[in-house]
């Protein structure tokens, strides 16, 4: 039988909450930002956050999409 990720990761903390709490705190001190300039003056940003912060950042770019120019043809991913 296969597992997804999440699901051994469900597992894995039902049988070791302590472990998975170590482990948690063990992770977010590998957190990281990273910002690399590529070609025509555009940028690639990296990010390795607590699953938290990962969503209020999409929720941050999202609000910002819906406020982009009424008339860009782009759909929101793209605007993001």
């Amino acid at each position: 039988m296969l597992f997804r990720s999440d699901e051994a990761a469900r597992i894995l903390h039902s049988l070791d909450p302590a472990g998975a709490a170590a482990r948690h705190q063990a992770a977010k001190r590998e957190r990281h930002v990273t910002v690399r300039r590529t070609d025509h003056g555009m940028a690639r940003i990296t990010a390795l956050v607590p699953g938290i912060d990962g969503a209020r950042i999409r929720k941050g770019l999202d609000v910002a999409a819906e406020h982009v120019d009424t008339g860009d043809p782009r759909r929101r991913p793209r605007r993001r």
